[in-house]
């Protein structure tokens, strides 16, 4: 996980590595959320891969931000093997998040949306693209299994 704090303020930043299990994934969010339910946490920010599916920790209660891809769009997934069975993304795939006419050479397994953040009700959380070109994901999903999310995080106006 890659983590670029420019300037705190105030706001603590956990990050998070969960145990790769459905039971790993539930227990990471729930601590997450019961962290954030104390006051003095109102400012915090989990981030990571929670290995819980997105739409399953925000009906866990967390309060959640769903991340970009390079082109704005919501991310379909964050994680993926690379496995024959996968997608090379012939012609238009909105699932892989590639134009027309742009595909791989490689398969691709996309599993789901695990690596977002969780924060906390005094904070504002703004998903941003996750790369800036429809290259630089390409090369993401060649060399790596997650890609980044990229947050802007500030505090709520009083």
């Amino acid at each position: 996980m890659g983590l670029k704090v420019s300037s705190l303020e105030g706001i603590v930043v956990w990050g998070i590595h969960a145990n790769a299990s459905a039971w790993g994934g539930k227990a990471a969010v729930k601590k997450a959320i019961s962290s954030l339910k104390k006051e003095r946490e109102r400012l915090s920010l989990w981030g990571g891969d929670f290995n819980r599916g997105i739409a399953k920790a925000a009906s866990d209660g967390a309060r959640v931000c769903h991340p970009l891809a390079h082109d704005g769009s919501r991310l379909n997934f964050t994680q993926w093997n690379h496995e024959q069975r996968g997608s090379t993304g012939r012609g238009y795939s909105q699932k892989l998040h590639l134009p027309e006419g742009k595909a791989l050479s490689f398969p691709v397994d996309p599993r789901g949306v695990i690596d977002y953040v969780i924060h906390g009700k005094g904070l504002e959380v703004t998903a941003e693209p996750n790369c800036p070109t429809v290259e630089m994901w390409c090369e993401i999903l060649a060399q790596f299994d997650h890609c980044p999310v990229v947050y802007t995080v500030k505090k709520k106006a009083a």
